[in-house]
């Protein structure tokens, strides 16, 4: 009798704990975290729209090869320019990634919780990566309930949502 008495209440605080705990680790506004370093939150407006919107059109142009059949040795040769010279392949990057950094921003600090509003689909970075422009709500620290656009360089996620 002690024994199952000793063992349910066991029971019931790790039923507690974990609940609690899960809570927070489920948490939307806690499914991202900024690194160690200052994370710049680009402010929405119609020129960021515009700009993500025409170089998502860029990008789909570019991205058009790999669905299209290829050899092995195609795909070997386009990805081996692609790190030699980038801007043959997508000639409006680099003035892109300018146009975007000269945008009004915030500086979000390390270590600061962001919930996932939306994917740009936009590459932010080396075009052989996949980290896109994602918007975000800062859910803590100083910048809480602010919106905007970061690079997923700069974030990494707290869970896994579907």
């Amino acid at each position: 009798m002690m024994l199952t008495l000793r063992t349910s209440r066991l029971l019931a605080v790790i039923s507690v704990t974990v609940a609690t705990c899960g809570c927070l680790f489920l948490d939307p506004n806690r499914q991202m975290q900024t690194q160690d370093h200052l994370a710049r939150l680009v402010i929405p407006s119609p020129a960021v729209d515009r700009l993500l919107s025409l170089e998502r059109i860029e990008e789909e142009k570019v991205e058009l090869f790999w669905r299209e059949p290829h050899t092995k040795q195609q795909g070997v040769e386009r990805v081996q320019g692609l790190q030699k010279n980038p801007d043959r392949y997508n000639p409006g990057r680099r003035n892109f990634l300018s146009s975007m950094a000269q945008q009004p921003a915030e500086s979000i600090p390390p270590s600061s919780y962001l919930r996932l509003l939306e994917n740009s689909k936009v590459k932010c970075s080396n075009p052989l990566y996949t980290t896109t422009f994602i918007k975000v709500r800062v859910t803590s620290g100083p910048l809480v309930g602010r919106v905007g656009w970061v690079c997923e360089d700069d974030v990494f996620r707290t869970v896994t949502m579907p």
